[in-house]
């Protein structure tokens, strides 16, 4: 029987670090870019969406910029490539969702309306890498069933040359149930594509919100359901999406073992490898909790955690597991709307390693966590048509670069640096737990600095 551990987030003792920042803004920049929007990064190369970019008559349009060499960017830097869509049109959203693999982009514009009557469509960028100016789409991709309603495009991954395209509320096993979309060959596809792959749930039904949170490494796909069940959640695993057709169903259903009505589990997934992690940002009135999955390639069945995740400074509505990434044995973890000190929704992220080995909590020597990593600036403190940071989050809301929808944040972007840009001084004593140092709070007025509009009215979801 599988033995389940809850990892326990402690704050652990604060130690220097440098960071190194670099600011990354538009250099056509306005008023409601919402820059930010969504992002993702591949070696040293950022792709940042501003979904609600206008340019002309299109209102709320939407754009992406490229940034390179972020490993030794400082300062404020502005983009080396735009993008947009060959056929950008008013309120159509490109940039609703972005991911980035090597040089290649792809780029979910949800409301964008395509010549079948569909609703919703995927772009593919190639040569991120060496690409100037402004640059249209390589392949355009589509749901062959697509409808006016589905909202193709809404959430996107990319792993090599294998995308995966989320439709909110396309036709699966029931209507309205959500359905994700596998493309590949996008190194080489040119033109109009519509997918090799449509997956979908045996268990869906309508509401299930299957596909909200997606995430691919290699060719196997993650992919969550946070309405199932009562909105108790579910994630699904799907294997072989470099050689699969047709329409297929999951190979292995994820629940949590204390799973309950609201949790809300699968509202945001990530994996690494075999490995994968999934969000319940409802578990426990809302306190939350994140839950590790290993041997992804080979279980079957309904599987349950390997290991539980929690923050030991929880209280009701933080919404711990708003945000997950993983990266090999690493986990980030963002809590959206906890409280740091007067700040109420400041935000935290929390940082755990060791995710391959299971360790009893309190047990001599035991590994509890890396910390947690808490930060004071405010991003949108000079304005309001956004910036995104080389190797710097929205904390607790996005992590691991990718940024969730910034239009429900209230003031309160505080930042966390990624650890591919700090030198961090860890250090491990004979009977001590490996720890994380905090992250020390960038100057007040860094933000300012940077941009010193005042803040437009807010804007509706």
């Amino acid at each position: 029987m599988k033995k389940n551990v809850v990892l326990l987030s402690l704050a652990l003792a604060v130690v220097p670090l440098s960071i190194h920042a670099a600011g990354l803004v538009a250099s056509d920049a306005a008023t409601g870019d919402f820059l930010g929007s969504s992002v993702s990064q591949s070696g040293n190369i950022g792709l940042v969406a501003a979904d609600g970019k206008s340019a002309g008559n299109n209102d709320r349009q939407g754009a992406a910029y490229v940034y390179r060499n972020l490993d030794t960017a400082t300062g404020t830097q502005t983009e080396d490539l735009k993008l947009v869509a060959s056929d950008r049109g008013e309120f159509s959203s490109f940039g609703t969702s972005v991911s980035l693999s090597g040089s290649i982009g792809l780029v979910g514009g949800e409301a964008a309306v395509v010549n079948t009557g569909g609703l919703g469509t995927a772009y593919v960028f190639r040569n991120l890498d060496t690409a100037t100016g402004t640059q249209t789409e390589s392949a355009k991709l589509t749901a062959s069933d697509g409808n006016l309603f589905v909202r193709f495009g809404d959430s996107v991954s990319l792993s090599g040359s294998i995308g995966l395209v989320r439709s909110k509320d396309a036709t699966g096993s029931t209507s309205g149930s959500g359905a994700a979309y596998v493309y590949r060959d996008l190194d080489t596809a040119i033109g109009a594509q519509t997918e090799n792959v449509k997956l979908m749930v045996s268990d869906g039904a309508e509401n299930d919100k299957f596909g909200l949170a997606v995430s691919q490494s290699g060719s196997i796909g993650l992919v969550g359901a946070l309405g199932q069940n009562a909105f108790q959640g579910a994630a699904y695993i799907f294997r072989d999406l470099d050689a699969a057709t047709g329409t297929q169903t999951e190979n292995v259903v994820l629940k949590a073992s204390d799973g309950g009505a609201n949790d809300q589990f699968g509202s945001s997934v990530s994996q690494s490898g075999s490995s994968g992690l999934v969000g319940a940002l409802g578990h426990n009135a809302s306190r939350g909790a994140a839950y590790v999955y290993r041997n992804l390639d080979t279980v079957i069945g309904t599987q349950t955690e390997d290991l539980k995740l929690i923050a030991s400074d929880a209280v009701s509505r933080d919404r711990f597991g708003s945000s997950v990434s993983e990266s090999g044995s690493n986990g980030l973890v963002g809590a959206e709307s906890a409280k740091v000190g007067i700040n109420s929704q400041q935000g935290a992220a929390y940082v755990y390693r060791n995710l391959d080995v299971s360790r009893e909590q309190g047990s001599s020597g035991a590994y509890h966590s890396s910390g947690v990593c808490r930060g004071i600036a405010d991003i949108r403190s000079g304005g309001f048509h956004g910036c995104a940071w080389s190797f710097l989050l929205w904390l607790g809301h996005s992590v691991a670069l990718r940024f969730s929808d910034p239009r429900t944040r209230t003031a309160d972007g505080s930042l966390i640096s990624h650890s591919a840009s700090c030198h961090l001084a860890n250090e491990k004593k004979a009977g001590a737990p490996t720890r994380m140092p905090r992250l020390q709070p960038l100057p007040p007025n860094f933000l300012q600095k940077l941009n010193q509009r005042s803040a437009p009215p807010s804007r509706t979801p």
